[in-house]
């Protein structure tokens, strides 16, 4: 059972990957269009992959006896929903800084909104990182119930 929150936990990245092409695309283009239909189209993605894990959870705990494990997805889902809201607030302040150096604008303002996205950028990689470490305690515990 464990075993299958590998490959969503894979899905997952591609998810996450939808908006990062989608918004690279907003950037270079200035076309703001199409990002929200690649939004949604993520978010209802990331929505199936999160009820199914959810019910993953949800049988390991119950009929298997794995509140360790339950606890553990429980977490990954936490810090997944954490990166999902900084990733759209990362990429809300990349079209704000990028719109406002194409106006020419105040250069305070721009230093301010390339803080953010700084800011933004090494929250992603924390949340990254306790994401990853949670999958490595998932992977100890499936290695140890192996052997």
């Amino acid at each position: 059972m464990q075993r299958a929150l590998i490959p969503f936990q894979l899905n997952f990245i591609l998810i996450h990957m939808l908006p990062v092409r989608g918004l690279d695309t907003v950037i270079s283009t200035g076309n703001i269009t199409n990002y929200p239909a690649v939004c949604a189209r993520a978010t209802a993605s990331f929505s199936v992959l999160s009820d199914t894990i959810n019910n993953i959870r949800k049988v390991l705990a119950e009929k298997h006896g794995r509140k360790d494990l339950a606890k553990l997805i429980s977490n990954l889902q936490r810090f997944e929903k954490e990166k999902l809201n900084a990733t759209a607030a990362l990429h809300l302040e990349r079209i704000r800084e990028k719109d406002e150096v194409t106006s020419d604008g105040d250069e305070r303002i721009q230093r301010l909104l390339s803080d953010g996205v700084v800011s933004l950028r090494t929250k992603l990689a924390e949340l990254i990182n306790e994401i990853n470490e949670v999958l490595e305690e998932l992977r100890y515990e499936m290695a140890e119930e192996d052997a």
